[in-house]
């Protein structure tokens, strides 16, 4: 149940545009998913919403979406890079 109501937050959510929506963290990886449009549609048209992912102190620019088997998929144009995450990697970003 937790999964869904993830699910729906992720790609429903009414935060303030540049807010973050959720997010996730391991092995010095955090990665940000946020309702902001990708800034690269012009390259990848699939991916509708923005992400981040900061390693080492370098922050890449990226673009995500979900599968319908509620997997992340992500692409970064700095390296070209794509990663898939399943859901549960991510935690709501609440605005405390």
């Amino acid at each position: 149940m937790k999964t869904v109501a993830l699910a729906t937050l992720i790609l429903f959510s009414a935060a303030v545009q540049g807010a973050p929506v959720a997010s996730g963290e391991a092995d010095g990886v955090k990665v940000v998913l946020f309702n902001d449009p990708c800034e690269h549609k012009d390259v990848v048209s699939n991916l509708p919403y923005k992400a981040t992912w900061t390693e080492k102190g370098v922050t890449y620019t990226g673009c995500y979406g979900m599968s319908p088997l509620r997997l992340i998929m992500s692409w970064f144009k700095e390296d070209k890079t794509v990663a898939v995450f399943p859901l549960q990697f991510f935690k709501p970003v609440t605005n405390t």
